[in-house]
């Protein structure tokens, strides 16, 4: 592991209708919801979750925790044991953590891979979330991928999740263009 050179200044956050550090409260119902890759101390996933379970008044923490391919096993059964609520899993844990989880949604079998865990009362599921966002991003500007032809720009990481959420929706062609495509 690097040697960690974090420091314990409290930084300054504006977010609108709230200012200043904000921690929210810790107690004995506080819901821990985490982030598990290698490396990851440089995310700025705690400040975006954290303030926003604080502007809506959710008593929950957001944590990062560097976990190796190594350490994934014991990092997935802590899940379970600490009645952790989920994980966001980024890299290099996104196909190494499959093997470890009880069940996962249809995107993320035929993606071969997982970018959040939900544990249900012990039970782990594995979703990839890339496809399902930008389909709710389109619905929500009153798009729907139903019946149309979809064209991808680039076939990088959230590509793959994109495309194959579109074809779960029923896109009728899906076109990726990638830059080093022939």
């Amino acid at each position: 592991m690097e040697k960690d050179e974090r420091s314990n200044k409290v930084e300054e956050t504006t977010i609108t209708g709230v200012n200043g550090p904000i921690s929210g409260w810790l107690d004995g119902h506080t819901i821990l919801i985490g982030l598990m890759a290698y490396p990851i101390r440089h995310s700025m996933s705690p400040t975006m979750h954290n303030n926003a379970f604080a502007k809506l008044g959710l008593n929950a923490t957001y944590l990062c925790f560097e976990i190796d391919n190594e350490r994934l096993p014991k990092a997935v059964e802590a899940m379970r044991t600490l009645g952790m609520r989920g994980s966001n899993v980024s890299m290099p844990n996104k196909k190494a953590i499959i093997p470890y989880l009880d069940e996962l949604d249809k995107a993320s079998e035929m993606c071969d891979a997982v970018n959040t865990v939900v544990n249900n009362n012990g039970v782990l599921k594995g979703y990839t979330t890339d496809g399902i966002g930008w389909v709710r991003a389109l619905r929500k500007d009153g798009q729907d991928v139903k019946g149309k032809i979809i064209t991808l720009a680039g076939a990088g990481g959230a590509a793959t999740p994109i495309a194959v959420t579109s074809a779960l929706e029923g896109a009728k062609e899906i076109r990726i263009f990638n830059i080093e495509d022939d």
